[in-house]
């Protein structure tokens, strides 16, 4: 989280005890630059792993990509029987 906000003023950085998870309080100085993070690997949820690279949908794997249609399917058939009232 330090290397992300390198360019901030961090006021509070906590670590969440009953979760994998942090807390932060941070504040843009006045003269904010972005720090170069292309180097910094992050973790991708379309991949399910750390990448330094924004991935297409045709890297997802297939499991998680039949997820995503089956989830657009279903909010598309969703929205067409709440128009029609049914």
């Amino acid at each position: 989280m330090k290397k992300i906000f390198a360019d901030f003023d961090i006021i509070k950085l906590k670590q969440d005890k009953e979760a994998p998870c942090v807390f932060l309080k941070a504040r843009k100085p006045a003269g904010w630059r972005p720090v170069d993070m292309s180097g910094l690997a992050l973790y991708s949820m379309v991949l399910d792993r750390r990448t330094t690279a924004i991935p297409t949908s045709n890297q997802m794997p297939f499991t998680k990509r039949m997820q995503v249609s089956v989830r657009t399917l279903l909010v598309a058939l969703l929205d067409i029987i709440r128009r029609k009232g049914i």
